[in-house]
């Protein structure tokens, strides 16, 4: 960064006001009083000479400046993370703080054990997960430093000329309904099977709906009666008799626990999972989560190029 020296302390109040995009809520996560980080902000454009962020309305949006200065305050701020976390780890190899982004299905299976193995071989980290919707989504908060490594799901894993990444587990898609709601039969469900089925489902673009959709062109009887993003919802919207849903398997055991009806679908459409992070540059944390994906391997490519969401 040229101009003068930032100190570590400006640079993460910057990114949160323009990560939040708002003092109130920047101040809230920083555990500080908005006018100590409004008067911080002040002093800072005044030491840089140039506005940081313009007022529209009640909203906070970045200036040029401030949009030119986020990429420099994430990787001098990733910078002094690896530094840190290099430092801890002479000591105790175990202590941190790790971001993670993941996709439902990804948090779910390889997430939940990749996680927990984590956390018990770490127990002095601190492990933050936000929720991304996209494999795309995903690797750009990768990209831009948000996040150190990625879980995403998707039908055919995108190539990333920037990042690793590194395939975990494939799940079958199934069908899960009450007992009462499920087709006859104990086998495999075929798109027939669905015939004057209640689906619910999530948004459009993810491998789920795109096997609803191609069903509802041959089986126009078939009705999406909910489309959900929040997949925590969808379980007990199928228990509490809202319809049926197609699903990953990663969700079979939570399922069956419901007492619902778990069958594996008759079609060849399977969820990849996989994990995304930078290809060097990691912090140590986070080149032990990777090192728990890939076995003791070390961080590669994707197999092939696509696009999709799980």
């Amino acid at each position: 960064m040229d101009g003068p020296d930032l100190e570590t302390r400006q640079m993460r109040y910057f990114l949160a006001v323009a990560e939040r995009g708002s003092f109130t809520r920047a101040a809230d996560d920083l555990r500080i009083a908005q006018p100590s980080l409004s008067q911080a902000i002040s002093r800072l454009e005044r030491q840089l000479g140039v506005p940081l962020f313009h007022r529209v309305g009640r909203r906070i949006v970045l200036s040029d400046a401030g949009r030119d200065l986020l990429e420099p305050c994430r990787t001098a701020l990733r910078a002094v993370g690896v530094a840190q976390d290099a430092a801890r780890s002479v000591a105790t190899a175990r202590l941190g703080r790790l971001s993670i982004a993941a996709m439902p299905a990804a948090a779910i299976s390889p997430g939940v054990d990749l996680m927990s193995r984590f956390t018990r071989d770490h127990p002095g980290a601190e492990l933050t997960v936000v929720a991304g919707w996209t494999d795309e989504e995903i690797a750009d908060l990768v990209r831009q430093g948000r996040v150190e490594v990625g879980l995403v799901a998707s039908a055919v894993l995108r190539r990333e000329q920037d990042l690793a990444v590194i395939p975990t587990v494939a799940h079958r898609l199934v069908f899960i309904a009450r007992p009462q709601d499920a087709p006859p039969g104990d086998g495999e469900v075929s798109a027939g099977d669905l015939r004057g089925c209640r689906l619910i489902t999530s948004r459009r673009g993810t491998v789920m709906r795109r096997y609803v959709d191609d069903v509802l062109v041959d089986h126009p009887d078939v009705a999406i009666v909910c489309e959900i993003d929040h997949r925590a919802a969808i379980l007990p919207l199928v228990r509490a008799g809202a319809g049926a849903t197609i699903l990953p398997a990663a969700y079979a055991q939570d399922a069956t626990a419901l007492g619902l009806v778990v069958r594996t679908l008759q079609v060849a459409a399977v969820v990849r999972t996989a994990v995304v992070c930078r290809r060097d540059d990691l912090t140590p944390l986070a080149a032990a989560f990777v090192r728990l994906a890939a076995g003791e391997g070390q961080p590669g490519p994707g197999p092939t190029d696509g696009s999709g969401a799980g």
